[in-house]
């Protein structure tokens, strides 16, 4: 019992933590580094260079918090709607992120036949986790829309279920270093599209965390 309260009371701050470190190092990161350029750049273009280190520490720490705040959400919801796929999808979530630190993305203008094993590696956990956190928010949105002590974030959770998943859609036509294709005029808007995607998956999280953290 003692570990499901205190995983209960962790979770919570960790989902907090790794919405609120996401953000600053992206934006700090993202503003400070030259010649980075966030309309067009993607946001693991700041492990590349002498500084990469602080963007691939970034993703191994943020995937580590997703996944004690996936082990809160795992106490919270033992049972019922959510209980089983919810906790699932972000702990691959959380997987898919540590990976992406440890893996480095090779430089966009590297074909697609030329790309190292660490960036195939890479645009996996990409691929993997632009999946499945539209999927997580639609999962557990079919609990808050019912349970009263979730409906209050249930709109917001329906809300960024979709724009994740519209996200998802368009960011997968603009990366042609992914998916092989052409480049094309969603193109040199990949890096502003991604950084939509992705800000407001951690919103998400931060939101849910917050709940969380006043229901237990």
């Amino acid at each position: 019992m003692m570990q499901i309260i205190d995983l209960r009371k962790l979770g919570p701050w960790a989902g907090i933590a790794a919405a609120v470190l996401f953000a600053s190092v992206a934006l700090v990161e993202g503003a400070l580094r030259a010649g980075y350029d966030p309309i067009s750049m993607f946001i693991s273009e700041l492990s590349l260079g002498p500084r990469g280190w602080v963007q691939i520490t970034s993703f191994v720490l943020i995937g580590g918090l997703i996944l004690l705040f996936t082990l809160g959400l795992a106490a919270e919801f033992k049972t019922g709607k959510a209980s089983r796929f919810g906790p699932l999808l972000m702990a691959l979530v959380s997987l898919s992120v540590f990976i992406a630190g440890v893996a480095v993305m090779d430089p966009v203008s590297t074909p697609v036949s030329q790309l190292s094993l660490s960036g195939k590696i890479h645009n996996f956990s990409a691929l993997l986790a632009f999946t499945c956190m539209p999927l997580a928010a639609f999962v557990f949105y079919r609990r808050f829309r019912t349970d009263p002590n979730w409906q209050p974030i249930a709109n917001w959770t329906l809300l960024a279920g979709i724009l994740m998943l519209l996200g998802s859609i368009v960011l997968n036509i603009a990366s042609s270093q992914i998916t092989g294709r052409a480049d094309n005029i969603l193109t040199p808007w990949g890096g502003l599209i991604q950084s939509a995607f992705v800000f407001t998956f951690y919103a998400w999280v931060f939101s849910f965390a917050l709940r969380l953290r006043h229901l237990s």
